[in-house]
């Protein structure tokens, strides 16, 4: 179990919050790379790397770049091959506070230390004993009268644009079936399992319930906002750029049936961005414990060598531009109180309950 435990932990390190992915101005072909020593591809390597975190990453001012990037290479040139000299990395991205930072390549990912380490305490048996079987995306009913969807983390890497719409179309179909097809009295959105990932099409699917509105903000290092996040006409924009569409099947779209949001200590970056489509709109409440704080945006960088880097590059905020560093429940529920053998006697669904008859 302890390794079941550890290893969900590094997850969260994994599944971040990707944007749009930009390529660095040093990325090497595939031919020029072959003729290449170990020691050519670290120096080439780093200097895309650190030119790309000088000029994008958030903090990236009072930052001593050319002694963090002298102390790098002085540890990667000791590798005997490419790949391993990435592990030092970590040495990079602790030293300038990026704890929602990694490199990943074909053959690992390397990330930051993380922002917090989760203890056992912080969540019970049930909870990793579900982690560990593997927890996908399911829409059902509670009840008579209760729709539940459970969002976990999706990171939906390496597929294409065409695949990216089929999933979230999907999700969407899933949503909307559920409530063609019964009388729903509100929603249960759970995001217990949800530490990031890819928050496009998890926000996109819920069009149903958001309708067109502003989903999320990102803010420069002032907190000014630079780029909006929106819902419109079944499409999600970051800017200008649409980023997942669906075909919208029905026009019932119901922006002010009850919905409960069921957030964790696990709920982390792109399931966060899920609580924040939520605010603003009516009849919403959270519940459970206070969320894990990843609240700042990635840009998917590609590096040289087939390397991908997800570095900070701005603020998570609602649509009215308020930071947070993490999201608290409404109503706090201790995740021992959880029970995902039987949901009608977990006591964040039980409130979840309540709320929703309490605006009938």
């Amino acid at each position: 179990m302890k390794k079941i435990i550890y290893f969900a932990l590094a997850l969260i390190t994994v599944l971040l919050l990707f944007a749009k992915c930009k390529r660095s101005i040093n990325s090497a072909d595939q031919e020029i790379e072959q003729n290449l020593t170990v020691q050519d591809s670290i120096q080439i390597f780093s200097d895309s790397l650190f030119y790309i975190l000088e000029k994008n990453y958030l903090f990236k001012d009072g930052v001593s770049w050319n002694k963090i990037k002298m102390h790098f290479e002085k540890n990667a040139l000791i590798h005997s091959t490419f790949e391993s000299s990435l592990k030092e990395s970590k040495g990079v991205f602790d030293s300038i506070g990026c704890n929602h930072c990694m490199l990943f390549s074909e053959n690992g990912y390397y990330p930051a230390t993380p922002k917090k380490q989760l203890l056992y305490k912080d969540y019970s048996y049930g909870f990793s004993k579900k982690q560990s079987e593997g927890v996908e995306f399911s829409v059902s009913k509670l009840g008579d009268a209760y729709a539940y969807i459970v969002m976990p983390g999706m990171l939906l890497l390496d597929i294409s644009q065409e695949e990216l719409n089929a999933k979230t179309q999907e999700m969407y179909d899933e949503i909307v079936m559920l409530d063609k097809h019964n009388d729903l009295k509100g929603w249960i959105i759970d995001l217990r399992f949800n530490i990031g990932g890819n928050s496009y099409p998890m926000i996109n699917a819920l069009y149903h319930l958001l309708g067109d509105k502003v989903v999320y903000n990102i803010l420069n290092i002032d907190k000014e906002i630079k780029e909006v996040n929106k819902l419109k006409n079944g499409k999600f924009y970051s800017g200008e750029k649409i980023e997942t569409e669906i075909n919208v099947t029905n026009e019932k779209i119901d922006t002010k049936i009850p919905v409960a949001l069921i957030i964790g200590n696990w709920t982390a970056s792109a399931g966060e961005t899920v609580v924040l489509g939520f605010k603003g709109r009516e009849n919403v409440i959270e519940i459970g414990e206070p969320t894990y704080g990843y609240l700042t945006g990635n840009d998917l960088f590609e590096l040289p060598f087939k390397v991908k880097g997800p570095l900070t590059t701005g603020y998570l905020a609602d649509m009215y531009g308020n930071y947070s560093e993490n999201l608290k429940p409404d109503i706090h529920i201790k995740e021992e109180k959880s029970n995902f053998k039987n949901l009608l006697e977990d006591q964040n669904i039980i409130e979840a309950i309540k709320f929703i008859d309490s605006k009938k």
